[in-house]
This record gives structure tokens, C-alpha cells and sequence, in this order.
């Protein structure tokens, strides 16, 4: 089960990273979403969790092209942000689920667990 994940925060990225693969994923790391390779090229990927605010990107962006080449993959949004713009932004995009940071890894995996068919 490969699963993408996208954070330019080294440490936290390889924490989740470290955490996902004990919970059995393939975890592929990306510090940009313009390092993620051509979308078309990609595999079985059954979840995409992206870093919202990045320096020069934009997860939510990254998620809905994402989103039009795989559109029944769940896409997770990682924030820091408690505005309530992004919140309205991610509710009319069903496809993309928000986690405000910090967050308990427990809540990423149920997330996870809930939107994984």
C-alpha cells in the first residue's frame, strides 16, 4: 500500500513517515510536491497526506491536481493554520480531509483507516 507523503519539515515528515511504516504502508517522502514524480507515473497509491503551507507551494493546490489524475484516492492536509478560510476551502472539496497540527498520531491513523476502502 503505497502512500505519498509531502511536508518540508524534515523531522515530522520522517517521524510520520517512521510511524507509517510500522502500520504497514510503503511511504513515499517528498519535501515539495514538485519533487513528486510525473502523476501519471505512479503506482498504487491508496492515500496522499500533504503539508498545506510550504515555501513556494501549496498542498491544497498539489492535492487537486492530484485529485484529477486519481480521484478516488483520500487526500490528508496537514495545517498549522486555525483560519477558517481553509476549513471552508477543504469542505467543499470532498475529496480532501483536514488535521490541524499538532496532532496525535492516533488521529492521522484513524483518519486513515476511515477513508482507506
Amino acid at each position: 500500500m503505497d502512500l505519498i507523503l509531502i511536508d518540508d519539515n524534515e523531522s515530522l515528515r520522517r517521524a510520520l513517515a517512521e510511524n507509517l511504516r510500522e502500520d504497514g504502508y510503503t511511504v513515499l517522502e517528498y519535501g515539495h510536491p514538485t519533487e513528486v514524480p510525473p502523476l501519471s507515473g505512479l503506482g498504487d497509491v491508496v492515500a496522499v497526506i500533504t503539508d498545506f503551507d510550504m515555501p513556494g507551494g501549496n498542498g491544497l493546490a498539489f492535492a487537486e491536481r492530484f485529485h484529477a489524475a486519481y480521484p478516488m484516492v483520500p487526500i490528508v492536509l496537514l495545517t498549522a493554520h486555525r483560519n477558517g478560510d481553509l476549513a471552508t476551502l477543504v469542505a467543499g472539496r470532498g475529496f480532501v480531509h483536514l488535521l490541524h497540527k499538532p496532532f496525535d498520531y492516533n488521529a492521522l491513523r484513524r483518519l486513515l483507516g476511515a477513508v482507506i476502502s
